[in-house]
């Protein structure tokens, strides 16, 4: 039997990853709903945020933060785009994206870049904090967590705020 998948909504998404040798179980799927969503990882294939958002804008972010000094310049432009939900051509030995400055910056870029899904409740702030450890790292390589939200009053944070392209 081949797989039957019927989903409905704006925003439906079907996001699987399996190697070759792995075949279709022949399961029939079927989701219905605005945000409807599902994911099947066959694969060890790496975390990433939601496909939300148009290649050329994930550019512009790139270059912001790269420039902004909020990313590391050995941050391969292939590899942001896929961990931010810009592209789902994965590349071969995805790395995480090196931030380089607090945590609470990171967050605040999160809740920019994913501010139309948060509002449309397709994804929600733990979800961004979930999934920050497997897309980001910090200088040392270690997961970024993100920490309950405290106050930043500082100069980047004002830069980010004001200039972040979305």
């Amino acid at each position: 039997m081949v797989r039957r998948i019927m989903m409905k909504g704006s925003r439906a998404q079907y996001i699987e990853r399996r190697s070759a040798n792995i075949p279709d179980d022949g399961r029939e799927i079927v989701m219905d709903g605005e945000c409807a969503r599902y994911e099947e990882h066959a694969s060890a294939a790496v975390s990433h945020y939601p496909l939300c958002g148009d290649v050329s804008t994930g550019l512009r972010q790139y270059e912001f933060l790269l420039r902004g000094g909020f990313i590391a310049s050995t941050t391969h432009e292939a590899h942001f785009l896929y961990l931010m939900g810009y592209s789902l051509q994965s590349p071969d030995d995805v790395k995480p994206i090196v931030w380089l400055t607090t945590k609470e910056q990171l967050h605040m870029m999160l809740q920019r870049r994913f501010s139309s899904l948060l509002s449309d409740k397709g994804i929600t702030d733990a979800d961004l904090k979930r999934l920050a450890p497997s897309c980001f790292v910090d200088k040392k390589g270690n997961g970024i967590e993100i920490p309950k939200p405290r106050e930043e009053n500082s100069a980047m944070m004002d830069y980010l705020q004001k200039n972040f392209p979305t």
